[in-house]
């Protein structure tokens, strides 16, 4: 069996801006699990809302992605595959942050990882 983790922020966790959260099997991490099939694959949903890349929220200090994705990695070690579903969060007023910053945050998780 393969396992893929898909880390992320609100999305990844179920964010819905017209109403509730949507329930497990509407977010997209659910979606991947019944295209890919529950016999060979296990996805494991690792979302945070407001979840950062690389950068630390004054207000927020948990949802730094970097130190979340040491937890995760510990958590759900061994894994086939990860996927980042990541940067919005990094475009708050708060970091003063351009594409580029957001990418370089991306490659430092890439390079962690």
């Amino acid at each position: 069996m393969k396992t893929i983790m898909c880390f992320g922020d609100s999305n990844t966790l179920g964010c819905n801006l017209d109403g509730p959260w949507y329930g497990w099997n509407e977010r997209w991490s659910s979606r991947l699990q019944y295209l890919l099939g529950f016999e060979d694959f296990r996805i494991i949903e690792e979302g945070l809302g407001s979840r950062e890349t690389i950068f630390i929220d004054p207000f927020n200090p948990l949802t730094q992605g970097l130190e979340g994705l040491d937890m995760a990695l510990g958590t759900h070690y061994p894994l086939d595959m990860i996927i980042l579903s990541l940067g919005l969060n990094d475009s708050k007023m708060t970091f003063h942050v351009d594409a580029k910053g957001i990418v370089e945050g991306f490659e430092l998780l890439i390079n962690h990882i």
